[in-house]
């Protein structure tokens, strides 16, 4: 049986320093983080001011407050059509030697809204760079981006044939008002088709009005 281990998203305590928010995480006993830096440090910017030193001082943070960075997130658009998708993906590529130093379970973004074939083009460039290191990469399916399903998720990891690309699972990020009431199938397709392959879990709700809003 696999050891879960409980944590919380960084962000969602506020901003500050790396100590500062570890340490209100720490208080409300939690053992792990998800550290998205570009929400929740002030002076971070863009993925360049991800510094060494900022890097060391959130090492730091996490021996002394025993906190584990599980996922280091990084929010990129890896599969938009124009230019900009292959700065995207460069600077993914920039934050898998922070991902190693901080010694996290896996560095994760969601999918988008684009093309399946050009998320594809930007896993090849970031994997290899991946493998090289030892480190995971972790994409999260949601119900209206290019990885809108199990099946679609699936075909992604069995396209990429990578053994450093693993899923992060949202089951709210599955469900809209149109598919509501399938959860029971969604869950089911889930653990079939992804199950060995899921490294991390987000568990929040969302309701839907009648109208379906």
């Amino acid at each position: 049986m696999p050891k879960f281990i409980v944590g919380a998203r960084l962000h969602d305590y506020g901003k500050g320093s790396p100590d500062e928010l570890f340490g209100r995480v720490a208080a409300d006993g939690f053992a792990a983080v998800q550290l998205a830096y570009k929400k929740c440090v002030p002076s971070v910017r863009s993925y360049a001011d991800v510094t060494d030193a900022l890097v060391a001082e959130t090492v730091a943070a996490e021996k002394a407050h025993s906190i584990q960075v599980a996922v280091l997130g990084t929010y990129v658009e890896l599969a938009i059509n124009d230019e900009s998708r292959l700065k995207n993906a460069a600077d993914f590529k920039s934050q898998l030697a922070v991902c190693k130093a901080l010694g996290a379970g896996c560095i994760g973004t969601e999918t988008t809204s684009m093309e399946k074939e050009l998320l594809c083009r930007s896993l090849a460039d970031i994997l290899p760079a991946a493998e090289a290191l030892g480190v995971t990469v972790a994409v999260e399916p949601v119900t209206y981006h290019s990885m809108n399903s199990a099946a679609a998720t699936r075909h992604i990891l069995d396209t990429m044939r990578s053994p450093n690309l693993k899923v992060i699972f949202d089951m709210s990020n599955l469900v809209d008002a149109g598919n509501v009431g399938a959860q029971d199938r969604i869950w089911n397709d889930v653990g079939e088709l992804l199950g060995d392959q899921i490294v991390t879990v987000h568990f929040k709700g969302q309701a839907f009005a009648p109208d379906g809003g």
